[in-house]
């Protein structure tokens, strides 16, 4: 996953500009001194000064900005993996919700990495971006192939060994994560994730689309942890959260990771 920074990326463009300013007015004195008869050692002070002016753009606009600490980066998402039930639910908006952010991930040209099902909520989302025209790659594990129902429509179907195979290869083929509804392997894959971005392992973003509400008390829990001292601020912030695809998405597109260590001791809350 590649990161650029917005003031990175705003300086280089000046200092392009100023290239430009640079060289076009050299040219245009270049045929005033040759029209006028101007000296030529005039003309060599004013390329000069020109130059003196591109060197400043580059000390004081480029190379500051390498010196920050903090940029505001966008995040370039690819792909995505989302983790969900291999059930429905009991509420038509899950379903609903899942469809629309297939069709999100489609439109966007990001590919969807998911669970391989064509039932429930991970068929719900791979159809949403199937229909979209989208890329969807799942990755299922060959014994529960047959129980979940492996999803025949899509780019590629990947056959793992493990449950945990299945887990590594969403995480290496995906640029970040978005967690809807589910049951327990939801949950564990979700907070693997968390783990290992707790670690160090990876700086991918990590979002929850909190459809209706699903989350809510799970994220009163978390925060829970927080009060008790078990896990820090730095560390909830990874989980990114919000009931809307659009917003979800900016958040993860701007996402950094904490750079602190996990460990925790008093001296450091």
């Amino acid at each position: 996953m590649k990161k650029i920074s917005v003031k990175v990326q705003r300086n280089k463009i000046l200092l392009n500009i100023s290239l430009v300013l640079v060289v076009r007015t050299n040219f245009y004195l270049v045929k005033l001194a040759w029209f006028f008869k101007a000296q030529f050692k005039s003309l060599i002070l004013v390329m000069c000064i020109s130059c003196l002016i591109l060197i400043y753009a580059f000390y004081f606009l480029i190379l500051p900005a390498n010196k920050y600490k903090k940029y505001h980066f966008m995040n370039q998402i690819h792909a995505v993996s989302v983790f969900c039930g291999s059930s429905s639910g009991n509420e038509g908006i899950f379903e609903t919700s899942a469809r629309k952010l297939g069709e999100f991930l489609a439109k966007n040209n990001i590919t969807l990495i998911y669970g391989g099902a064509k039932v429930g909520l991970m068929g719900a989302v791979a159809d949403g971006a199937i229909l979209s025209g989208g890329n969807v790659v799942g990755v299922i594990p060959d014994f529960i192939r047959n129980k979940e129902i492996a999803h025949e429509g899509i780019t590629e179907l990947i056959i793992v060994k493990s449950m945990h195979e299945r887990k590594t290869i969403m995480y290496e083929k995906s640029d970040g994560a978005i967690i809807l509804p589910g049951g327990f392997g939801t949950m564990d894959e979700m907070f693997e994730l968390l783990t290992w971005g707790q670690l160090g392992l990876h700086t991918k973003p990590i979002g929850i689309l909190n459809i209706d509400g699903y989350y809510n008390d799970l994220l009163k829990f978390i925060d829970h942890m927080v009060v008790k001292n078990l896990l820090r601020v730095s560390n909830r912030e990874m989980l990114l959260i919000s009931d809307n695809i659009d917003d979800l998405y900016s958040k993860m597109a701007e996402y950094e990771a904490p750079t602190r260590a996990k460990w925790i001791s008093k001296e450091q809350v």
